[in-house]
């Protein structure tokens, strides 16, 4: 992997993390990076001048060629199983787009690898699209409101799927209090098995969870007493990750079974990264559209379910596009009654592919 794109994939990624996490203290939220940084290459693909310039500001990289090679390679090996999927798309509207330019859509088709459409009913079909990338996770994304302006969505969607390299069994299941961040208490099944490698720095503890097959895995952060989950700060999820190699300890990891959504806009965010122009009326789009082309808004929705089959994710984020060391090894216990932090990891990278963070149970007893 190369490092420059590791820095940029990893800090670009935890700086949204991090701004979502402070505004939402309470709540649980999930983002998916390689669904972040598909996008921001497409809307440096589709842009130019001083538009194009705070999307390479904000990525720290310059060579777009270089960057758009890193991507569709790392692509490529996140899909080397049928686990996990990644697609992107650029749909625009038959009724009011005059159409985008061809060098555009044969860099996304073929650099890409991207589908690029054309629709007399852009709700229906970007929403059939997100459906099946997600494997129907995400059913729909987008709505019907503003739809008269809409002349495009660029789109990224990613799902994973997998149970557990090591099977629960009835006896590894209990019941318990799982103690939220506004410090009410909900009841929450719990798993607890031999987790795998243990991870352990100043700030938290944690564990990493190998899924069938060995290409991903599933890592969990829990604060220690004098931190929150709220403080993520400058951690380091890959380097974390990479560490646990050099672990013998033995880990005893605690997981409560957890299922939800979230849907937010990451507009304002990308704007206090950098990204600003793209979202005026000033946007220079030239070499995507023949048109003068704005961004409206960039939202993104999320799905998890941790159970003890296993777990399923989903998100996509789209843009809406308008005119204008060795010793006898210890034996260490990880609950995570209380926030934590979570990643799906792709092993061989050790790059997060799905970043969250759980501040509370869902309402309602879930079983899966």
């Amino acid at each position: 992997m190369n490092e420059g794109f590791e820095r940029t994939y990893n800090e670009v990624s935890y700086e949204l993390f991090d701004a979502i996490c402070k505004d939402n203290v309470d709540d649980n939220v999930m983002i998916s990076p390689i669904c972040l940084m598909s996008l921001l290459c497409m809307i440096a693909e589709a842009s130019d001048g001083s538009t194009q310039k705070e999307v390479f500001d904000t990525l720290h990289w310059y060579n777009h060629k270089k960057y758009r090679r890193l991507l569709r390679d790392l692509i490529t090996e996140l899909q080397k199983t049928d686990k996990f999927n990644v697609a992107n798309a650029v749909c625009t509207s038959n009724h009011k787009s005059r159409g985008i330019k061809n060098s555009f859509k044969s860099r996304i088709q073929k650099q890409l690898k991207g589908k690029v459409f054309t629709s007399d009913r852009v709700s229906h079909d970007v929403n059939s699209w997100v459906k099946e990338e997600t494997k129907g996770m995400i059913p729909s994304i987008i709505d019907d409101s503003n739809i008269e302006e809409l002349k495009a969505v660029m789109l990224s969607a990613a799902s994973f799927e997998s149970c557990w390299d090591k099977e629960y069994t009835a006896k590894d299941i209990h019941r318990d209090d799982f103690h939220n961040s506004d410090g009410t208490t909900s009841r929450a099944s719990f798993m607890t098995n031999n987790a795998g490698r243990y991870i352990e720095n100043k700030s938290f503890t944690g564990f990493v969870k190998m899924y069938a097959g060995g290409e991903y895995s599933y890592m969990a952060l829990l604060p220690k007493e004098e931190e929150t989950a709220n403080d993520f700060g400058e951690v380091d999820i890959t380097r974390l990750h990479r560490s646990s190699y050099d672990n013998t300890d033995i880990v005893i990891a605690t997981i409560p079974e957890y299922r939800f959504e979230t849907n937010l806009s990451i507009k304002r965010y990308l704007s206090d990264m950098g990204i600003e122009k793209a979202f005026t009326e000033y946007a220079d789009f030239s070499p995507m559209a023949k048109e003068l082309l704005m961004i409206g808004d960039t939202l993104q929705k999320s799905y998890i379910q941790v159970d003890r089959n296993g777990t399923k994710a989903a998100a996509c984020m789209f843009s809406r596009m308008y005119g204008g060391r060795i010793e006898q090894p210890k034996i260490h216990r990880v609950v995570l009654d209380r926030p934590f932090i979570y990643a799906i990891i792709h092993e061989n990278s050790g790059l997060p592919v799905f970043l969250g963070r759980v501040n509370k149970m869902p309402r309602g007893v879930y079983r899966p």
